[in-house]
C-alpha cells in the first residue's frame, strides 16, 4: 500500500493505520451522505416528476376526451354547413324563380292594368259624349217644351178669343133667330 504508512518492528504503526482506516471511514461517510442526499433529492424529483406525470396523463385523458367532442361537433357543423349551403342554393333558385315569377305577373297585372286604364278612358269618354247628348237633349226638349208651352199658351188665347167671338156668334144668331122663331 502506498498510503504512507510509517514502518514499525511489527508491521506498520497502529495510529497510522487507525488514522488511515478513520480518514477513509470519514470520506466514505462524508460520500454516503453525500450519495444520501443525493439520491433523497433525485427521489424528491422523481417523486414530482411522477405526479407532474400524473397530472400530464390526466390532463391528456381529459385533452383526449375534448378532442374527441370537438372532432364530433366539427362533423356535425360540417354536416351542418354542408346542409346550408344545400339550403343556400334551394333559397337562392326559389328566390330567382319567384323574382321571375313575380316579374312575370308584374308584367301581366302592369298589361292588365293598362288595358283597364284604357277602357276606363274609353268609358269616360263615351259618358262623357253622353251626357253632352243628353245635356243636348235636354236644351232641346227644354226648348220644344217651352216652344209647345208657348204654342198652348197662344192656343188658348186664340181659343179663348174664338170662344169669346163663338158666344158673340151665338148671341148675335139667337138674336137674329130669335125674333123670327117669335
Amino acid at each position: 500500500m502506498a498510503a504512507g504508512f510509517r514502518k514499525s518492528l511489527f508491521g506498520f504503526q497502529k495510529d497510522d493505520v487507525l488514522s488511515y482506516i478513520n480518514q477513509l471511514n470519514n470520506a466514505a461517510d462524508k460520500r454516503e451522505k453525500e450519495l444520501t442526499e443525493a439520491l433523497a433529492r433525485e427521489k424528491k424529483q422523481a417523486d414530482s416528476l411522477q405526479a407532474q406525470l400524473a397530472v400530464a396523463n390526466e390532463t391528456a385523458s381529459k385533452l383526449s376526451e375534448q378532442l374527441a367532442v370537438f372532432e364530433q361537433q366539427k362533423n356535425e357543423m360540417r354536416l351542418m354547413s354542408e346542409n346550408i349551403g344545400r339550403l343556400y342554393l334551394v333559397a337562392k333558385s326559389s328566390a330567382a324563380l319567384l323574382m321571375k315569377n313575380a316579374e312575370d305577373s308584374r308584367a301581366t297585372v302592369e298589361a292588365q292594368t293598362n288595358e283597364s286604364l284604357r277602357v276606363l278612358m274609353e268609358l269616360g269618354e263615351q259618358l262623357d259624349e253622353a251626357k253632352n247628348r243628353v245635356n243636348e237633349t235636354a236644351r232641346r226638349y227644354d226648348a220644344e217644351v217651352e216652344g209647345l208651352a208657348q204654342a198652348l199658351a197662344c192656343a188658348r188665347q186664340t181659343l179663348a178669343g174664338h170662344a169669346a167671338s163663338s158666344e158673340e156668334a151665338v148671341r148675335a144668331y139667337e138674336a137674329v133667330a130669335a125674333p123670327e122663331a117669335y
